[in-house]
């Protein structure tokens, strides 16, 4: 089967947030949703480059709405 051009590649994750996620009024840390992020990310490189990655760099992320337990995020 061939692979799909990069410009039709997408990767959707789903993940329910976990009080262990959270700061002790119930937002989750901004470092799991980059940690999060940073996933995807790798998932995506890793499959069109065929090798290991790494993320050198992020030069910067908006939070404009907080993520509390128990909401589902994609």
């Amino acid at each position: 089967m061939a692979e799909r051009p990069l410009s039709e590649a997408n990767l959707v994750m789903s993940v329910v947030m976990q009080p262990s996620q959270a700061n002790y009024v119930g937002n989750i840390h901004g470092g799991e949703i980059m940690k999060l992020m940073d996933s995807a990310a790798y998932a995506v490189a890793r499959k069109h480059s065929h090798t290991n990655v790494v993320t050198a760099r992020v030069d910067e992320i908006q939070f404009h709405l907080p993520i509390f337990v128990g909401e589902l995020i994609s």
